[in-house]
């Protein structure tokens, strides 16, 4: 088996093994009464980013930095697109489960303005920084990356102006 069967055949799997780790990382977090939201935020997000974060360490200290920015730039937008795509085509060819979120945009908005705004950051700094990566560098992004996930938990658990749905 070679090319496009295998391709094909590798994108199905890594379909199956998304929605199964989504499905999972979702049951552990009724048994946590952690809302789904908080799961997906702190463990699904981190935990699909490590496995890629180390291949391009890998690469980038043998000296390979545009192939360490490419996996990084091409494992989100493949984790987006077939990550998401896949497990909710399947979900929505099921008979009778539509994939919809009602009432969510009021949440999402704010959330897609604080990633770019993070984004908008990360570009000024990055430029500030003359396109160098450095350990302070490094520093700057997870802060960025923590005040993000200090402001989606105090959203939720402080302020409550996200709602959270109760498992029925």
């Amino acid at each position: 088996m070679s090319g496009f069967p295998l391709f094909s055949l590798s994108i199905f799997w890594i379909g199956v093994c998304t929605y199964a780790m989504v499905d999972s990382t979702h049951r552990v977090g009724i048994i946590l009464t952690m809302p789904p939201f908080v799961m997906g935020l702190i463990f699904l997000a981190a935990g699909t980013s490590i496995p890629d974060t180390l291949g391009s360490i890998a690469v980038a200290k043998q000296g390979e930095g545009d192939m360490a920015v490419a996996n990084a730039l091409g494992s989100n937008v493949f984790d987006i697109l077939i990550g998401l795509g896949v497990p909710w085509t399947i979900r929505s060819a099921m008979p009778d489960k539509e994939v919809t979120f009602p009432g969510q945009f009021d949440d999402f908005k704010w959330d897609i303005l604080i990633l770019v705004l993070a984004l908008i950051l990360f570009v000024v700094c990055l430029a500030l920084n003359r396109w160098k990566l450095n350990r302070q560098f490094g520093a700057v992004l997870i802060a960025i990356y923590l005040v993000f996930v200090l402001y989606q938990l105090f959203a939720v658990f402080v302020f409550k102006w996200k709602e959270l749905e109760e498992e029925a």
